[in-house]
């Protein structure tokens, strides 16, 4: 077990083939023992396809995790735990059997080729928003300065105008 020492990262969890709920719980395992301590987890959620509709809904949670890993280390393990898990390459946004996304790396911003934290779609997903408003209502997302709360209320009016 690696020591509880380091970052506080959020992770969101997603997948909609397989045994969702089986893959989940399982990653949710590994990632405990290979990256750190999950302080929190979110209630697990239904929610539809984003990106391409013509999939199952998917099963999506965020974990509130301890990490002494490097961003590019997390990533990377997350990445190894996902194909263990069963995932299979897909082309984006298509179904999978696990997803593991690094949605914050405490205030860091990081704009690499494969790696871009915060994640570049959390503030668009409402799914997304509303799980990070139940595990920390207070974060503020560091390149936006506002709580999940209130990008719902942004994310709202685009849609109301």
């Amino acid at each position: 077990m690696i020591q509880d020492t380091g970052n506080m990262v959020f992770v969101l969890v997603g997948a909609n083939l397989g045994n969702p709920i089986q893959q989940i719980d399982q990653s949710f395992e590994l990632v405990s023992h290979r990256c750190g301590k999950i302080w929190q987890r979110t209630g697990l959620q239904k929610t539809a396809p984003w990106g391409h509709q013509d999939q199952p809904f998917f099963y999506n949670e965020i974990w509130k995790l301890e990490t002494p890993m490097s961003p590019r280390k997390l990533l990377d393990t997350l990445k190894a735990i996902e194909i263990e898990c069963g995932r299979k390459p897909r082309s984006k946004w298509y179904a999978r059997e696990l997803d593991l996304d690094i949605l914050f790396y405490g205030d860091d911003i990081i704009a690499e080729e494969s790696l871009i934290i915060p994640h570049p779609w959390h503030h668009k997903r409402l799914f997304s928003l509303n799980l990070m408003h139940q595990i920390d209502p207070n974060f503020r997302h560091p390149v936006y300065f506002s709580t999940s709360k209130e990008l719902i209320k942004s994310l709202s009016k685009l849609y109301i105008n």
